[in-house]
This record gives C-alpha cells, structure tokens and sequence, in this order.
C-alpha cells in the first residue's frame, strides 16, 4: 500500500459504560511536621507516617528529592500515589491537577483520550498515524523487519514511541497543560503492537505455534518508556473491558482496510465510505466536496450489501452481465474491466469479480470463527445476546451492511451495534477505575483461548461460509 498522506478517520469514543470513579492513581496534599531538635526522624517517617493507611513503597528517586522538595515549599507537598507506589512528590498543594492517559495503539492509527482522573472528564481527544506503517501496512511485515534487522525492534520501538509522543504533545497544547502533570497511562494493543512498543522479540509469532502473551499488568519505569514531558509516566497494557468466557481470532487479510481490493483505500480523503443504493446509487465520499479516489472498508461492505439487495449479486457472488438485467435502473453500471465483471461506483472506481471474491474470503475466515466458537459455547446464532462491532471499522460500517455479507450472526438488527474504539475505551475504564483495571488483569486468566489452525471443523466451516447470505432471508 502507498505510504499515508492523510490520517485515517478513528473511532474516538465507544459505546460506553459507567464506572464508579475511583482510580488507583491518586493525589494526596499533605502538610508535615518541620524537624526540631527533640524530633529527629529524618524526612521519610513522616511522609510514611502521614500515608500509613497505605504500604506506601518509596523508589530511590523519590528519596532523593524529598529533602529538596520539602524545605522549597515550607513542607508542604503533594504525594502522587499508584496503588502502593510513590510515584512523585511535588510541592505545595497540586492536587487539583491529575491526569492520565489512554491509548488505543492500533496497526494504522493511534487514538488517545486525555483524562481528569479526579473528575473522571475527558480533558481532550485526538488521534494520529503510527509511524511504523513505514515498515509495512500489517504486522507480519513489521514482525519480518524486527526479526531481520539486528537493530529492527529498537526502531520499531523507537517509532511507535515518537508516534505516542506525537498526540500527547498536542492534547497537552489545546489544553495548556503540563506534562509533569501526566502521571498514569494505560496502553491498550493487540499482541504485536505491544511486543514491539517494549521491542521484545515478536519472533515466537512467526516461528512457532505458540501465544505469547504480553504482561497483563506491568509498570515501567518512565525514562524506559515515556518522553521527557512525561517523566513520570507509567505503562499498563490493558487487554479488555468486559468479562469473556471464550475468544478466537481469524486471518481475514487487509481487504476491510482496502489493501488487496483494486480501488480499495484507507479511510482518508476521497475514499468512499458509505453507499446507499436502490433505483439510484449515493455515495459518501470523506472530504467536503471531493471527488471519488477509491473505496474504504465500510464503502465496501455497503457496495457488496447493495448488489446483494438489488440482485445484481447472486449469493455465489456471480456478477450479473447488463445483457441478464437490461432493465436495470443500475444495468449501465455493469462494465467489463479487462474482460473481469465489475461495477463501477464513480469514474475510475469499480469493484471486479476479483475484488468481490477477496472479500467473500475475509467475511469467510470471520464467519468460520464465528461458527466454531458458538459451536464450542454450545450455542446457535439466534441466542446471541449481542454483537458489538469494534474499532474503526466497526464504528463506521453499516450494521445492516455488516449482517448482510454475513459478518454477523443473522439475529434482528438492534442487537448488532456499532461499538467504537472499545479498545481506547477500556483503557479509560482501567484509568478510572482500580476494579475495572483489577477485572481487566484477570481476564487473560479467564478467557479459553480457541485456536483455528489445525482444527479438523476449520475447513468444512470455512467451505460452508462461502455463500453470501440469500437477500431476504433475515428481517
């Protein structure tokens, strides 16, 4: 895929959920007793006498500058508390300003929310590229470098650091407010993203069978991780927000993100990104008043959805020729692209027969995953509760769309539900909430991790996926 001109868009807000705000950072203004000549206990007892409700552990740097930072501000002090961790101390009174941080590390973007953690409002909202789409579009091509290039998982790191460091220097400036007063970040990835942004070895995911897990709860010291406006930062990569009995994952390929479809395009200026079609066709193009430059994941499933509905695909995704519908109101978009069907959405935007049949493929592997793992739970599509469609993608594609091409489960519409970045938002969960932070660390213990490859049900399933749901079958 050519290099990013554009930022994609991104889903910045998710569907949603109250927690009790109560997070495990916390500022603590404290007033202690100056030394005298009959209390000699030096700096430290008092401060841990002062937090006794606390096991409070007191790293050396700490140490070093509680003497400074007592007498500059007649002892008077803020302590800055994680869970049992002196993460700083600062003086005189600060208390009114704590903030955290959450990121969604994705592949493509990165979406960060800054947050008042004792509020619990969002301060500001932004998003950015992650840079390391340089090396490659996908993880593989990522894992490939790393594994290649002696110093590959230092620059790899070293990138996503800078493209962390990017929307957080901006959040900071539409704000007018400190870094020095960003003390807890919490980092929500899938598996490769965070092997790489700690430059830990991502070969295992290449050369074996196996999962390596990233730590469920990790804090690294802020000169590892973080940049200088962000000294004091902590780390904890948060894996999910909500209680799961079961998971699996399918290789559905890039073709929803555009790559290996012939028009296909990120979600940036002129891609196609909604379509409604019947007697006429309409499109949504991204950018006021541009013109058509190609066709993002959710253009996509609203093309393929339209010529399901309208018959002009059949089920086996065979293109209907203009001369078996003259009477098509739509029959003039039916062209010949290299003697391959296709339909032509805008001047030099069509989709062929072979882009048709790449997507049947991705919206395959997700279905043969979705059947294998209502088959292991026991269940039948029509006991779904809910289906919450997630990231980016999921924010922005039609749900009946996604339900047409058989992406989910053929349950009535107001179940499937557009569910936003669901990653950035359990990161603001766990920032707000020591409980739901302390659910998170403990779900990797609970989930049943299924694995696809190898299973013998993998290949029927798949085969039986093949078709596009009959238009009409699902109300």
């Amino acid at each position: 895929m050519p290099a990013l001109t554009s930022k994609p868009k991104t889903a910045l807000l998710g569907h949603g959920r109250q927690v009790v705000l109560a997070p495990s950072l916390r500022k603590r203004h404290l007033v202690l007793p100056p030394p005298t000549f009959e209390d000699q206990r030096g700096d430290l007892l008092p401060l841990s006498q002062a937090l006794r409700d606390l096991e409070l552990e007191v790293p050396l740097t700490a140490l070093r500058c509680l003497p400074v930072v007592l007498r500059s501000a007649a002892f008077e002090l803020t302590a800055v508390v994680g869970g049992h961790h002196l993460v700083a101390i600062e003086p005189s009174d600060t208390s009114a300003q704590c903030l955290g941080l959450a990121l969604d590390l994705g592949t493509t973007t990165i979406a960060a929310a800054l947050i008042d953690l004792t509020s619990g409002e969002i301060v500001a909202l932004g998003s950015a590229l992650n840079d390391q789409e340089r090396f490659g579009s996908d993880v593989i091509s990522r894992i490939t470098l790393a594994m290649e290039m002696k110093t590959g998982a230092t620059k790899l790191r070293r990138t996503v650091l800078a493209s962390i460091n990017g929307p957080l220097v901006q959040l900071l400036g539409s704000t007018s407010l400190s870094g020095e007063r960003v003390y807890h970040a919490i980092i929500a990835g899938n598996s490769t993203m965070l092997h790489l942004l700690l430059a830990v070895d991502p070969a295992a995911f290449a050369l074996a069978r196996l999962r390596q897990r990233s730590p469920n709860r990790s804090i690294w010291p802020p000169t590892r991780l973080a940049s200088r406006s962000t000294r004091k930062l902590a780390s904890r990569p948060f894996r999910s927000s909500e209680p799961t009995s079961g998971a699996t994952s399918a290789p559905a390929g890039l073709a929803f993100e555009g790559a290996e479809i012939r028009c296909g395009m990120l979600a940036t200026d002129g891609a196609i990104e909604a379509i409604r079609m019947g007697e006429t066709m309409e499109l949504d193009i991204i950018g006021d008043g541009l013109e058509a430059r190609g066709i993002c994941g959710s253009g996509l499933a609203d093309a393929v959805a339209g010529l399901l509905r309208t018959r002009l695909l059949d089920s086996s995704d065979r293109l209907k020729r203009r001369d078996e519908v003259p009477d098509h109101p739509l029959c003039a978009r039916l062209v010949t692209i290299d003697g391959m069907p296709a339909f032509r959405l805008a001047e030099g935007v069509e989709l062929t027969l072979l882009d048709l049949r790449t997507l049947q493929n991705a919206k395959d592997a997700m279905a043969a995953g979705v059947q294998i793992l209502l088959a292991k739970a026991g269940l039948k599509a029509e006991q779904v509760d809910e289906v919450l469609l997630a990231g980016s993608f999921g924010t922005y594609i039609d749900p009946a769309s996604a339900r047409a091409l058989g992406l989910a489960p053929p349950i009535d519409l107001e179940r499937v539900i557009a569910s936003g970045s669901s990653s950035l938002e359990g990161a603001k969960m766990a920032l707000l909430s020591l409980r739901e932070e302390q659910l998170g660390n403990g779900l990797a213990m609970r989930i049943e991790y299924v694995e696809l490859s190898g299973r013998a049900d993998l290949t029927p399933t798949f085969t039986d996926s093949l078709a596009f749901p009959v238009p009409g079958t699902v109300t």
